[in-house]
């Protein structure tokens, strides 16, 4: 019973041809559901699926099926096809003006695999509206599954996870919840599609959809998706009005039913996920970012800070369109050129890589009148939909329309708030609805030029894609995918200051693309194993040589500062530290570079101005303890330091590094202000440790020893701050002296001696050591003996 309403008749009438139709939209919906194969994107493995389904669909119609060859002609003379493929090869011409050629061309690939696959879905679906029932309950399937997912995985963290960390982790295989929310959003008008072409038991089923999807989309506390279902369900209702009825069905019950249909489940969603909200908040008291749904929409508003900066970034994008009005900055380059203008709003490396606006992102990389065309292909499909209302075509043929356009209209909120561009899920759907609302359009019986009028290039030229566009694109993401899953290992690495062998990482990066999804230079991070390693000439060889690739990003210049310093070049060190600092002001790691190597050069002056910028952006303890331990390494009064931190801790009371500084500043006597209390020094030395400042670390826990104060613990902990600074030879110095005293049995200082030496390249003299250790049950060393000195 359920699957007779729910499947109407039609599908009876499905031809073989029609079944493959169903079945190639069917694959192409299954993309949100590809994983991530060892990859630190989905959007690898979906745009390598995407690419290989898209040629095998376009190798059907060409091949298998000749039946569709007439509707590639029509499909390729009409307008927004025309519109379409001018931006497309507009944004091919922009891969000229570039920055960075290679990025443009992977992404290009992609832009590739969506053109493709909205002319495969055009030409499948092509004076086939006998499939769209089934169409629509494949979506709504993919709505339920979608959804049932989500709210599980909510109520499965309901009880004991914080809102915040249990939102970000209902993502599916999306990305994040904004997008899966975006996705369901989309979906959901053709959902309100089949309530309102549906009867009986086939229209509860989709009611029941509706419910669930609409209640995920708004437990997602995605804003953007608030706006993009809001106004689907106002121009679903419009709809209800203004559409006429079925013959011989009473108008006025039926539009009641129809609205009754599309909004009552709207707001029963609605209440579903407040009281969802509601009762998470109530079991988890602390602070969240995220909270009830008549909350965010409050909040919904355009100002900087409600909009998560993205005010900042459309400003941005504009600039650079009004400077560059011609090619932009070339295809899949805003992530590059965007850092500059990101710099005074972001921490660290991150960057946003997208303008947050399609509308505005097209035009800032293909130029004005990329943007003009990706806004035209909005506008000829309303243009085409009113033709469609307004004539004499079916009343299936009006609402498929009709309703394809209400999930443009979706689509479009989507791209005006995000971008829906870079997410294969997202291209697919916009594919589908392109397609949908053309072939609708071409349904129309009137015969206007735009509608009937056809090339028979348009077949030769589908070909033609097929084998040369195509299985370059499926090469691109293919290799993409294979850095993804590369990346997946070193982005973890990136964390760490361990070796690694970088014979096995960097020979397994393919040589295209050359940046990787964080828009650090791929032959940076091969850089980075190679300095772990000691091989900094190898090391800048490939800095150099990949400065081009990002050069606003300023980690070649970071890892060069790094390498100079290692070597004792001092300048060099600091007009690259200078220079990714000034740069990128509100970097981290840059900062802490900078400050040590102008603490390193007694340079006083910058120390100071670089302190007072980076705390003009980050309200944080960190840079005041890097800046107060460089002035207590550079010997200014006690006192001043003192002042200092007592300053950096009324602004930040809980900082237990600023507390244990203060605390052991205060054991000086004033009258010895150009000396510590033997007792304080270890403590001193803690809080650096802790603070990863290793050279303050390191000189306090030997004037520690000194004073006899920590015992044989803190010459053994000042070789540690040698090892972690690659000093080994200071470092064995020192573990030379713990072990010659005899005062410590457990053979610590006998392991870190061997890796100092092993690094060194003294790989027998290290095995020893690290024998020695092992011989006193000291557990790394054992592990270490069995995995280096076989």
């Amino acid at each position: 019973m359920q699957k007779a309403a729910t499947l109407p008749k039609e599908q009876r009438k499905l031809s073989f041809a029609d079944w493959f139709t169903l079945l190639f939209t069917g694959l192409y919906l299954l993309v949100e559901w590809i994983p991530n194969l060892g990859a630190i994107e989905f959007m690898g493995p979906q745009w390598l699926y995407l690419s290989l389904l898209a040629a095998v669909v376009a190798g059907y119609i060409i091949f298998y099926d000749r039946s569709h060859h007439p509707g590639v002609d029509r499909i390729g003379s009409s307008t927004i096809s025309v519109v379409y493929l001018s931006l497309f090869l507009l944004s091919g011409l922009s891969i000229l003006a570039a920055i960075n050629p290679t990025e443009s061309i992977v992404c290009y690939a992609r832009f590739v695999v969506t053109v493709t696959s909205f002319f495969n879905m055009a030409v499948l679906l092509h004076r086939r509206t006998r499939v769209i029932p089934v169409l629509l309950f494949l979506v709504a399937i993919s709505v339920l599954l979608q959804s049932l997912q989500a709210l599980m995985d909510f109520l499965a963290g309901f009880h004991d996870t914080p809102l915040n960390q249990l939102l970000l982790g209902i993502k599916g295989n999306m990305g994040n919840k904004n997008i899966l929310a975006a996705s369901l959003m989309v979906k959901l008008a053709f959902v309100m599609f089949g309530i309102f072409r549906s009867r009986s038991v086939s229209r509860g089923f989709y009611i029941f959809v509706c419910i669930l999807g609409a209640a995920t989309v708004f437990l997602l506390n995605a804003r953007a998706a608030y706006i993009g279902i809001i106004l689907e369900t106002v121009l679903c209702v419009l709809i209800c009005f203004v559409m006429p009825g079925r013959p011989g069905e009473n108008r006025q019950r039926a539009t009641i039913q129809r609205v009754g249909g599309i909004v009552v489940p709207i707001l029963l969603a609605l209440f579903i996920s407040q009281a969802l909200l509601f009762s998470a908040l109530q079991e988890n008291t602390g602070p969240s970012k995220y909270g009830l749904v008549s909350d965010r929409l409050v909040e919904l508003s355009f100002s900087n800070n409600s909009s998560t900066g993205r005010l900042d970034l459309w400003k941005a994008a504009l600039s650079y369109s009004k400077e560059h009005p011609l090619m932009g900055c070339g295809y899949g380059n805003w992530k590059l050129v965007s850092i500059p203008y990101e710099k005074t709003i972001v921490n660290d490396e991150v960057i946003a890589k997208h303008v947050h606006n399609d509308f505005l992102e097209i035009p800032a990389e293909t130029g004005i009148l990329g943007g003009l065309l990706y806004i035209s292909i909005f506008i000829v499909a309303f243009i085409c939909t009113i033709r469609s209302f307004y004539s004499s075509a079916e009343r299936e043929t009006k609402l498929l329309s009709l309703f394809s356009l209400v999930a443009l209209a979706g689509y479009a909120v989507d791209s005006l708030f995000n971008f829906p561009i870079d997410r294969p899920n997202m291209q697919m759907l916009f594919a589908l609805i392109l397609a949908l609302n053309l072939d609708s359009f071409l349904m129309v019986p009137s015969k206007t030029p735009s509608a009937t009028s056809t090339k028979k290039w348009w077949r030769p030229a589908f070909a033609l894609n097929l084998f040369v566009l195509m299985p370059v694109a499926i090469w691109l993401c293919f290799s993409t995918y294979r850095s993804l899953v590369v990346q997946y290992q070193t982005d973890e690495d990136m964390a760490l200051d361990v070796p690694v062998n970088n014979s096995s990482i960097n020979a397994a990066f393919p040589s295209i693309p050359n940046l990787a999804k964080s828009a650090i230079p791929i032959d940076a991070i091969k850089a980075r194993y190679l300095m772990l390693e000691k091989k900094y000439d190898q090391a800048l060889v490939l800095l150099n040589n990949s400065i081009r690739v990002n050069p606003y990003i300023m980690y070649n210049e970071y890892l060069k500062a790094y390498i100079f310093f290692m070597q004792n070049r001092f300048d060099s060190a600091y007009f690259y530290s200078k220079k990714a600092f000034y740069n990128k002001p509100r970097s981290g790691q840059y900062y802490r570079t900078f400050t040590t190597i102008c603490a390193q050069l007694r340079d006083t002056t910058d120390l100071r101005q670089a302190f007072e910028l980076y705390t003009s952006y980050r309200k944080e303890p960190e840079p005041w303890v890097l800046y107060t331990d460089a002035l207590r390494y550079l010997q200014y009064p006690v006192a001043t330091v003192s002042a200092l931190t007592d300053s950096a801790l009324r602004l930040f009371p809980g900082d237990t590094s600023l507390r244990l500084r203060s605390a052991a500043l205060h054991t000086i006597t004033p009258a010895v202000s150009s000396s510590v209390a033997p007792a304080s020094y270890f403590e001193m030395a803690t809080a650096a440790f802790r603070a990863e400042n290793y050279p303050v670390a390191a000189r306090d826990f030997i004037l520690a020893s000194e004073a006899h104060t920590g015992g044989y613990v803190s010459m053994e902990n000042a070789g540690l701050c040698y090892l972690a600074m690659k000093q080994y030879q200071k470092a064995i110095a020192c573990f030379n002296t713990v072990i010659g005293s005899g005062a410590s049995s457990d053979g610590k200082s006998e392991c870190y001696r061997g890796i100092c030496l092993y690094d060194l390249g003294k790989k027998e003299e290290g095995c020893r050591s690290l024998q020695a250790a092992a011989a006193k049950k000291y557990p790394e060393a054992m592990t270490l003996l069995a995995k280096n000195c076989r």
